[in-house]
């Protein structure tokens, strides 16, 4: 059982810089946060805080004149499904109700998902993910093959089942990542995903739809093999980006034979919509 560190940051005021902050923190290796106005928590193995130099991001912060204050603190891995039992609220994004496996709710016609994220990102509390389930209601994924980039909880993966995706390819480099996985999605009653473990996006087939909700860097490494797992009317869809990502991830796409569709803005954040270029 992996014990963790915590950082609780309060920056005044709280956003923007609350999702600077994650942001920053996800590229160090930052794994879960927790937003919880006016503090955001972090949550990073501890085997691994003194290779990370945290402090210069909140350094950085404090010369940019924002006013924070911090503690941390340490967690044994036996208390953070308890922690996650106490702090998960339910996720109301609609048609879309993300819920944990102890929720007793009455959907009310909404496509539920039941999520238990131990350790892993994405729960639909923060702005990338939500955007994303979001919008991904807006497109058509019946019958479609569906690569899930950097997985996460699932969460993303269980929703492109549930929009009528025939074949879901979920995938993440993080081992605890995709024990979650397939947690949530046995939960879910999921049977159309596969799970694998994976250090690029590099696979021996093509598909209709890619998704890659993780940080601008590992977008970066991974832009030219997600381009070579498409096909010529596969649709990419970005998130986990901060709106100043938008015209240097535009330029990367166009220079991998992606063309620009349209962006949604939320919060600072934004996820981006491309179309194989003919």
């Amino acid at each position: 059982m992996i014990d963790y560190f915590e950082l609780c940051v309060c920056p005044e005021p709280f956003n923007p810089w609350s999702e600077v902050l994650v942001a920053h923190l996800a590229e160090m290796g930052f794994e879960s946060f927790v937003e919880e106005e006016p503090f955001l928590k972090a949550y990073l193995p501890a085997s691994l805080v003194s290779h990370v130099a945290w402090e210069s991001v909140l350094n950085n912060l404090s010369e940019r004149g924002v006013k924070l204050s911090y503690s941390t603190n340490s967690i044994e891995g036996q208390n953070w499904n308890r922690m996650w039992e106490e702090q998960f609220e339910p996720v109301d994004l609609g048609n879309v109700l993300i819920i944990a496996p102890f929720h007793d709710l009455d959907p009310q016609n909404k496509k539920v998902i039941r999520i238990l994220p131990k350790m892993s990102f994405g729960t639909g509390h923060h702005q990338t993910t939500a955007m994303m389930c979001q919008g991904m209601e807006k497109w058509d994924f019946k019958g479609t093959r569906v690569l899930d980039f950097g997985c996460g909880t699932g969460i993303l993966a269980i929703l492109a089942e549930q929009l009528g995706a025939k074949e879901v390819l979920a995938v993440d480099n993080d081992p605890w990542c995709i024990e979650n996985s397939l947690e949530n999605i046995s939960a879910n009653g999921s049977s159309k995903i596969t799970i694998q473990q994976v250090n690029s996006a590099i696979q021996p087939r093509d598909f209709d739809i890619i998704i890659a909700n993780v940080n601008r860097h590992i977008i970066e490494a991974n832009m030219v093999e997600l381009s070579q797992v498409s096909n010529s009317n596969s649709i990419l869809i970005l998130s986990g980006l901060l709106i100043e990502d938008q015209i240097d991830m535009i330029s990367l796409a166009s220079q991998n034979n992606w063309h620009f569709k349209q962006a949604q803005p939320l919060n600072g954040w934004v996820s981006l919509l491309f179309n194989k270029a003919s």
